[in-house]
């Protein structure tokens, strides 16, 4: 499964759940911009507003 392929929303969700855990439960060091990141990618791919709105939250840091 990859871009190129034409599976952009598996992808986007992909993006967005890494972002997530990233972002919420472990919190490594430099989380917030590694979460950015793969949110700004699951929006890119696909823009549901649920995206947008953890996009938001994580634009405030953790």
């Amino acid at each position: 499964m990859n871009e190129r392929n034409g599976d952009t929303v598996r992808a986007a969700h992909l993006s967005f759940l890494a972002a997530y855990y990233v972002f919420t439960p472990l919190t490594p060091p430099g989380s917030h911009y590694l979460a950015l990141h793969y949110m700004n990618k699951a929006i890119s791919l696909n823009p549901l507003p649920e995206y947008n709105e953890w996009l938001v939250v994580m634009e405030k840091g953790n």
